[in-house]
């Protein structure tokens, strides 16, 4: 089963911040696209969507971890997703 991500309200904030701002909020924009790319990934990974309990299901999310990213256009507020391990999902 291939795990698909649904969520227009997401691009509708990115588009109302190039509308609002333009090039001048152009890391906030970056911020909210690397941010939601990188849950996007996590919940691939994990093969569920939040909440949901699967058998396909690897790991379970644990949480976000703070980063900076310093890039031309200015410094980045990343929120980066975690998993946790669990022993018992490995060995079913």
């Amino acid at each position: 089963m291939a795990y698909q991500v649904n969520n227009d309200t997401g691009n509708a904030e990115v588009l109302e911040l190039v509308l609002s701002q333009g090039f001048n909020g152009l890391p906030e924009i970056l911020t909210q696209i690397f941010n939601k790319a990188m849950e996007v990934e996590r919940q691939r990974y994990l093969q569920a969507k939040p909440y949901e309990r699967t058998d396909e299901r690897k790991s379970y999310a644990n949480g976000y971890k703070s980063k900076q990213l310093k890039t031309r256009v200015g410094e980045l507020g990343l929120q980066v997703p975690q998993t946790s391990y669990d022993r018992k999902l490995c060995m079913s």
